[in-house]
């Protein structure tokens, strides 16, 4: 695995998941033979001065080198079937750990079987060469214990409470999609789909004990809407004035109930105590979907882009990390879900 904060020594992260260091036992010979196989690593250490921790992806392919190892625990009736359990539990497990250190992704690839630890205990686990389409380096730094112990609780979280489940999956899913290495529209309206899934996760269930808990204040503005709408029918005898009026004041109900997306994400990112950014934000996703994510509009990889790769938004100036409006925003929806969850 590779990441960009990984532990001096072994932690245990989950039920069933721990992260090690790599023991130094193969011989250079083997690590040399697996890069003549894969690829020719130069670029890299042109570019970054060979850099110990990276991961260099390829379409639909990936090689990573670090100097620790994610070791999952899974019971499974097959082989096939251990492989896909584990693979899943890897993302839920690293995706919590990037979720709470909060700066850039972890990587794992489950399907190679192979660790080729050479001097200095690189690693490396083979995957067949395609062609490299980017490669990330990790400035990589000592994990903070509260960091750690924030992505136990989040992992805990996911067994009792199904909102952070559902919502968390959808994060997955959008970073699960950032791994298909190509500049595609399709696959960048699916990433910034399944962020904005996330905040319309939290925010339906956030406004729906909302509305439990307002509902004679709710009923009160409801009442009112009625009684004008009665008056404005008496007031005409057209009918598409009757017609229009009766649209305007079902919108008016709707709105009462925060029954727009727009103003649930407004009404949630308040009750969580989300920063005005991120509402902002929130918003202005729910545009997106609504107007180009959901339709097979023209908009084309340089408008997604500005949503999904590191953002130059002065809202976002003072962010550390790599990650993208979309994510950014998911993130601090999902955050803001766990201290309320976990609220008394």
């Amino acid at each position: 695995m590779a990441g960009p904060a990984l532990p001096d020594g072994n932690i245990k992260l989950g039920r069933a998941c721990r992260i090690g260091r790599i023991a130094e036992r193969e011989s250079r010979q083997l690590l040399d033979q697996a890069n003549r196989q894969i690829m020719d690593l130069g670029f890299l250490a042109g570019q970054f001065g060979s850099p110990t921790v990276f991961c260099a992806e390829m379409p639909l392919t990936a090689r990573v080198h670090s100097t620790h190892e994610l070791i999952i625990t899974v019971d499974a009736l097959n082989d096939p079937g251990a492989f896909n359990q584990a693979e899943e539990e890897a993302g839920r497990h690293l995706g919590a750990l990037a979720l709470a250190v909060g700066v850039q992704r972890y990587r794992f690839y489950p399907s190679v079987a192979i660790k080729l630890p050479g001097p200095g205990g690189i690693d490396t686990r083979e995957r067949g060469s395609t062609g490299t389409a980017m490669a990330t380096v990790y400035e990589s730094e000592r994990l903070r214990v509260d960091d750690a112990n924030y992505a136990r609780a989040l992992l805990e979280l996911g067994y009792k409470d199904k909102v952070f489940q559902r919502a968390f999956g959808f994060l997955r899913a959008a970073w699960r999609l950032r791994d298909v290495p190509l500049d595609d529209p399709a696959i960048l309206k699916a990433v910034l789909f399944n962020c904005f899934l996330v905040l319309e996760t939290i925010s339906d269930a956030v406004t729906r004990r909302w509305r439990e808990e307002n509902k004679p204040a709710t009923l009160s503005q409801q009442s009112a809407v009625a009684d004008d709408l009665r008056e404005q029918l008496n007031a005409t005898e057209e009918a598409s004035k009757k017609v229009a009026t009766i649209r305007e004041a079902h919108k008016e109900l709707q709105r009462a109930d925060r029954q727009f997306q727009d103003l649930k994400l407004q009404t949630a990112g308040q009750i969580l105590s989300i920063e005005g950014r991120f509402i902002s934000l929130a918003r202005e996703l729910n545009k997106l979907r609504n107007t180009h994510l959901g339709h097979a509009g023209s908009t084309g990889s340089e408008e997604l882009g500005a949503w999904i790769y590191k953002s130059n938004d002065p809202r976002l100036r003072e962010d550390p990390g790599h990650f993208g409006k979309g994510e950014l925003t998911a993130m601090a929806f999902l955050k803001a879900y766990v201290a309320y969850a976990e609220s008394p």
